[in-house]
């Protein structure tokens, strides 16, 4: 029977666990080889904390990780503008296969409105505007999808009376006017509390399930996470990483070999080398993902119908 790609992988670290220099790093590897695709969420910590967070919480197949050197993918999250579009990390560029773009467009605290969220969102994920990185973009509301899991009941009851309230539509349109002394029930400080846990967007948005007749906690969360994007971004994560785990696994794997060589003499990057091509050589699964990654990131130019089939051959 033909190996499959991670026993060949395996095969290779039991083999070079015994390789003088390196045996203590190949023996991390093959501990932590196998299992879910790791994650590594990337950004300034204000906007890809709360995201990075969520995705902890959240019930899908993949483990974040602390580390990008040793994530088999990367979620990066950005608050950009449409004076001042993201630009591609070397990262995006060189494997934007194993890539996601996030977008949390604004403050969602201080300043601004609900809905110019939504109109940023709708600009930056409009199909074709981010070349570099199609198909890959999704917008969430960073704040939202995090405060979501861990609203209390005091709070929803807060977000309740706001919802009953002949104010409570104009009250969440902007940062400002929630915050204000009126109405005096829920207090400002309670509001202010609400804020901090869900963005303005969040509070808009939960405001909108319980008015809705959505008066139970879990009911609030689930439209939340709708609301949110949350629910779009697991569906993504699902979508790009978790059918190709074996894939990303073992090529993370074979990169952070060829790391720990790069350190050592010579006699032992040959060793390396020759066994990470040696795997390359029997595992079309990894140059078919590299195929996707040079023709994602432009290297490689084809048509359109030859890029649908490539991305209906390696997405499923």
């Amino acid at each position: 029977m033909t190996p499959s790609l991670l026993e060949r992988v395996d095969a290779v670290l039991e083999r070079l666990g015994d390789v003088g220099g390196i045996e203590a790093g190949v023996g991390a590897l093959r501990e932590s080889f196998g299992g879910r695709v790791r994650v590594f969420v990337g950004g300034a910590e204000d906007v890809a904390g709360p995201v990075r967070r969520a995705l902890e919480t959240a019930a899908l197949p993949v483990e974040v990780c602390g580390d990008p050197l040793l994530a088999d993918a990367l979620v990066t999250v950005v608050r950009p503008t449409p004076a001042r579009p993201p630009q591609p990390d070397p990262v995006h560029l060189a494997a934007p296969a194993s890539c996601l773009l996030v977008l949390s467009p604004v403050d969602e605290t201080v300043g601004g409105t609900a809905d110019g969220w939504a109109g940023v969102c709708a600009w930056y994920t409009d199909p074709g505007r981010l070349p570099w990185i199609p198909g890959a973009v999704v917008a969430v509301a960073g704040r939202a999808a995090e405060g979501a899991a861990r609203l209390e009941p005091g709070e929803i009851e807060a977000l309740a009376a706001i919802a009953e309230s002949p104010v409570g539509e104009r009250l969440t349109t902007t940062v400002d006017r929630f915050r204000g002394p009126d109405p005096p029930d829920p207090a400002p400080a309670i509001r202010t509390r609400l804020l901090s846990r869900l963005g303005l967007f969040g509070v808009r948005s939960a405001v909108e399930a319980l008015a809705s007749g959505r008066t139970d906690p879990a009911g609030v969360q689930e439209y939340l996470r709708q609301a949110s994007g949350m629910a779009a971004l697991g569906e993504a994560v699902v979508g790009r990483f978790g059918g190709h785990a074996e894939v990303l696994r073992a090529r993370s794997v074979l990169l952070a070999l060829q790391r720990l060589a790069a350190g050592s003499g010579e006699e032992v990057r040959e060793v390396v080398e020759r066994s990470v091509e040696e795997v390359l050589a029997k595992s079309p699964e990894l140059t078919v993902l590299r195929l996707e990654s040079l023709v994602l990131s432009g290297l490689v130019e084809v048509g359109d119908g030859e890029r649908a089939e490539l991305l209906a051959l390696t997405r499923g």
